[in-house]
């Protein structure tokens, strides 16, 4: 039998509130937060290279060189989980093979590609001790590649015919080393953008809830069919490549390279900057860059101010390193999710109370009205 509109009209239904409409929130595309970022950093690099001098636009080469390794960390530590202490090597191993790529007289471009790929083939062979290893012990464990890439490559250094006292000379990309910085920023702009791209499909989807799962529980990723070994040494490759390809980039900026660049204080950098900035964000990485970058220059002008510009030439960078800990420590125990996961807050803040109070009032009563 069918009911009629009458019976189906009797029957209860579910009260409708008047007031609060029905929201369907849509799922949001993974590459929107990544798209955004590119944009803004395009719009930076605009900024730059029309109204600023050739020496700020150098510095602000240097975020977006640091940028590409930040990036490359936070994928490996924030979205994945995996600490390493090694990416100065991983630098070092880059700019040493374009070094010496060119002196065999190839593109410049098969030249960061080759410096990548030594970097990510060296990943690859960090990842076996991933396999077993894990937080604290890992990140000991990637420290002593750091130091055997940097002493290889101090020793092809003094052992090269070529190298002067501070290292290679490398030809200028644009055929000058003066007025170019502006050229430089759009090049490296571009390989950013790439690499966030990168980064972001990554850690979305399918895989990056994989990787994210590794990273929370690694013995149950192992029991739901996650390739847990094959994903570390893709990610450590991966991530490996990135600080290859800007080791080499960062020698062709700055027209030299030195092995007594590459510290282990370099590598711990690297480190804070996406603890600071925010772990698992490509946001969190940006932020951290330009944090670690314009510290230094920050820190100098405050000593020279308060201290004397001879303080400040003297003693410096060891207040630089002052602050760098000062800051790690005070993101670490008030706010460890990074200045993302404080923005983030302060959105969901303030988002809670502007629809309250946009929200009409309903008078008591006026729903019955017609009882």
């Amino acid at each position: 039998m069918t009911q009629s509109i009458s019976e189906v009209a009797d029957e209860p239904t579910e009260p409708v509130d008047p007031v609060t409409p029905v929201v369907t929130r849509r799922r949001p595309f993974p590459l929107t937060s990544g798209l955004i970022l590119i944009a803004a950093l395009g719009i930076a690099t605009l900024y730059a290279t029309v109204t600023q001098s050739d020496y700020n636009i150098y510095l602000f080469n240097t975020f977006l060189l640091t940028c590409i390794g930040a990036l490359a960390m936070n994928l490996l530590m924030g979205t994945t989980g995996l600490v390493s202490v090694g990416s100065a090597g991983f630098l070092a191993a880059g700019a040493y093979s374009a070094v010496f790529l060119d002196r065999e007289h190839l593109p410049f471009v098969v030249a960061v590609i080759g410096g990548g790929l030594v970097a990510a083939v060296l990943g690859v062979i960090v990842a076996l001790p991933a396999i077993r290893l894990r937080g604290l012990a890992l990140g000991l464990g990637t420290i002593s590649v750091h130091y055997v890439v940097v002493f290889a490559v101090d020793q092809y250094q003094q052992r090269t015919p070529g190298a002067g006292a501070v290292g290679f000379h490398l030809p200028s990309l644009f055929g000058t080393t003066v007025g170019v910085q502006d050229k430089w920023a759009w090049l490296l702009v571009g390989v950013v953008a790439v690499a966030i791209i990168l980064v972001v499909l990554l850690s979305s989807g399918r895989t990056g809830r994989a990787l994210r799962l590794m990273r929370d529980q690694e013995t149950i990723a192992a029991t739901q069919a996650v390739p847990v070994t094959g994903y570390k040494m893709m990610i450590f490759g991966i991530s490996s490549f990135m600080f290859g390809v800007e080791g080499a980039l960062a020698a062709y900026v700055a027209g030299q390279v030195s092995s007594d660049q590459f510290t282990l204080t370099l590598a711990l950098q690297f480190l804070a900057m996406v603890m600071v900035g925010g772990l698992d964000s490509v946001w969190g990485a940006a932020f951290g860059a330009a944090i670690f970058v314009a510290l230094p220059y920050a820190t100098a002008d405050t000593v020279s101010s308060l201290l004397g510009a001879h303080q400040a030439s003297v003693n410096g960078a060891k207040y630089g390193v002052i602050v760098y800990a000062v800051i790690v420590v005070a993101f670490i125990v008030t706010a460890p999710s990074g200045l993302v996961g404080l923005f983030q807050r302060l959105w969901r803040l303030v988002s809670r109370r502007i629809p309250a109070r946009r929200s009409p009032r309903v008078t008591p009563g006026a729903s019955g009205a017609g009882e």
